[in-house]
């Protein structure tokens, strides 16, 4: 269960009417602060736990820098309620231009089943309309 605890408005990443940012890179640490590119997390698991961890209470954005990203399945059951989580490469801009230098590839480590599952939580709107076209697991 993530913490209540409120994100602390001054450090980076947050206020100013900007998102709270989680950076991912494939040379990442999965130990790292997060909150730089520098400190990049190196998978989207490690990147839902600092969420789920921050609670940040605003929109976020996971920044994913280019290169290749290889993982197993990852249920990702994080969300920050009435707000946007967007998965954007590290380079986007939302004048809508398409990153430069190339963009991020995630594939299966090989094992079977889904790469990524976003569950939707029980007793959010968006749940009927995902159920209704087979789209939440049971």
């Amino acid at each position: 269960m993530p913490s209540r605890r409120a994100a602390d408005p001054s450090s980076p990443g947050h206020g100013g009417g900007r998102p709270f940012t989680i950076y991912l890179a494939p040379q990442g640490n999965d130990a790292s602060s997060r909150l730089t590119l520098a400190d990049a997390v190196a998978g989207l698991e490690r990147a839902e736990q600092v969420l789920a961890a921050a609670n940040p209470g605003m929109d976020v954005e996971i920044r994913i820098a280019n290169g290749e990203y290889v993982a197993g399945t990852n249920d990702w059951r994080t969300y920050v309620g009435g707000h946007t989580i967007s998965f954007l490469p590290l380079n986007y801009t939302h004048a809508g231009s398409l990153p430069l230098g190339g963009r991020p590839v995630f594939r299966s480590d090989g094992r079977p089943g889904y790469w990524m599952w976003a569950a939707v939580p029980f007793g959010h709107p968006g749940r009927h309309r995902a159920a209704t076209r087979g789209n939440v697991r049971p």
